[in-house]
């Protein structure tokens, strides 16, 4: 995701399946990489959160 051209792919892809199931909250989880947030710049209450694999292991949320 730190190339720009792998990032607008992935995101993009995810904002369409976002967009048809009607989601407001995606999640890309990243093997080595940092903790960010993605903003659709077409829907404003569209959100794609990147997380890197070890904190997602990590998460001790139900």
């Amino acid at each position: 995701m730190d190339d720009p051209n792998t990032a607008e792919r992935e995101t993009r892809a995810l904002w369409e399946l976002m967009e048809e199931q009607h989601l407001d909250e995606g999640f890309i989880i990243v093997g080595n990489g940092k903790e960010r947030d993605w903003h659709n710049p077409d829907h404003a209450n569209q959100i794609i959160h990147q997380i890197p694999a070890w904190r997602w292991l990590m998460d001790t949320r139900s």
